[in-house]
């Protein structure tokens, strides 16, 4: 009898013991499902301090290569999709949005996409903009440092002409529009960063030769690699704008903030960094201890060299995300762009924070007198030439 009961209790602890690792494994997955990851989880960009020289295409390049060994962190969160406002998921193309906006591409080159997708970058009509794919063997082209690298899932564009998917090559087989849906989506997406010794194919077939790239998201990383001409799809040159000559009338720089600064610039900053990351500051005009939290706050997610001074890049990027218009503003920064029109510049204008009419006009107003396209809208032009007091 003592043999029996003493198995019996063998079999129940045996059970006890199966329930127990169960439960474990349960609550285990449970915390591992609940685990949540925010912003603050972006690993930043890496520092550097590269200045640039004035040639884009030079510059794109050299910021992209800053770059190589970047890592994304968990759940995909980086800091180049997040400066979009897109933390997570593919950023390939983010990463590319980000080296034109530190070498200072205009939009109107390469355009900015708040979906990250390359297939939401261009339309036909941007003549900046020129598509060779590798199996045009009509027009052979060799890649420059600075062009940009398209991958597809297969070798099909879209065709304006005819309105409809089609392969290459065709007479208009340069005017690809990256907005097709499925197959025909632009895949990946990286730069170019030497210029090729050869060209993409000798008029009959794709030549057996390559180029030197850098592509973010590339296992998770940046990566700076050389590539075969037979794995891509094509290339984008680019007519990057010549720089230097006579400055236009929309010339004001952005003043540089720091710990201890004050005044109306420093309380206009306080309201878009309340606006854009809630950073629940007192728009008092004096930049303390909470003001440069709040400054490297927005940078770390934004993918800013982490400073807490608030210099041109900083503020180009609280100027996107703060655009004030009749249709869409916040309160309390419209309140600092009255008080900006009216004591500084002399335009009257309520200070109430609402963003009617007559502060449409006001803003209209302003935008003639500094040579600027007078569309009512305060965008990063407009409130650089407020800030700057030009």
């Amino acid at each position: 009898m003592k043999g029996i009961k003493t198995k019996k209790e063998a079999e129940r602890m045996k059970k006890r013991l199966f329930a127990f690792i169960a439960a474990t494994l349960i609550l285990v997955a449970a915390a591992l499902g609940t685990t949540t990851v925010s912003a603050d989880n972006c690993p930043p960009p890496f520092s550097y301090s590269y200045q640039n020289m004035g040639d884009m295409r030079a510059d794109i390049v050299q910021h992209a290569l800053s770059q190589v060994g970047y890592h994304e962190g968990p759940n995909g969160w980086n800091a180049f999709g997040n400066s979009f406002g897109n933390s997570s998921g593919s950023w390939c193309a983010y990463f590319v949005q980000w080296c034109a906006r530190r070498a200072n591409v205009p939009t109107s080159v390469i355009p900015e996409s708040t979906l990250g997708r390359v297939a939401d970058y261009w339309e036909n009509s941007n003549e900046a903009l020129e598509f060779h794919p590798v199996n045009d063997y009509a027009n052979p082209y060799t890649p420059k440092a600075g062009d940009l690298v398209i991958y597809r899932n297969v070798q099909t564009y879209y065709d304006r002409n005819t309105n409809s998917i089609t392969t290459w090559p065709t007479s208009d087989s340069f005017a690809c529009r990256f907005g097709m849906s499925g197959s025909s989506r632009a895949s990946h997406i990286g730069i170019v960063t030497r210029d090729a010794a050869y060209p993409t194919n000798n008029g009959a077939s794709i030549n057996y030769a390559g180029f030197c790239m850098v592509d973010g998201n590339w296992h998770g990383a940046v990566a700076s690699r050389f590539e075969l001409y037979s794995n891509i799809t094509g290339f984008v040159s680019i007519k990057y704008p010549e720089t230097g000559g006579t400055p236009g009338p929309s010339t004001g720089t952005w003043p540089i903030l720091k710990k201890g600064s004050s005044g109306t610039n420093v309380a206009v900053l306080q309201a878009m960094l309340n606006s854009t990351i809630g950073a629940g500051l007192d728009v008092d005009g004096n930049f303390g201890t909470n003001t440069a939290i709040a400054v490297m706050r927005f940078q770390t997610w934004n993918g800013i060299t982490v400073d807490g001074c608030v210099g041109p890049e900083t503020w180009t990027s609280l100027a996107r995300k703060n655009v004030q218009s009749k249709s869409s503003y916040d309160y309390a920064v419209t309140r600092q762009l009255q008080t900006l029109l009216n004591y500084r510049f002399g335009i009257t204008t309520s200070v109430d924070g609402h963003f009617g009419p007559k502060t449409e006009v006001s803003v209209k107003t302003f935008q003639s007198r500094a040579g600027l396209i007078a569309d009512g809208k305060v965008g990063p032009d407009t409130w650089r030439m407020l800030i700057s007091g030009r």
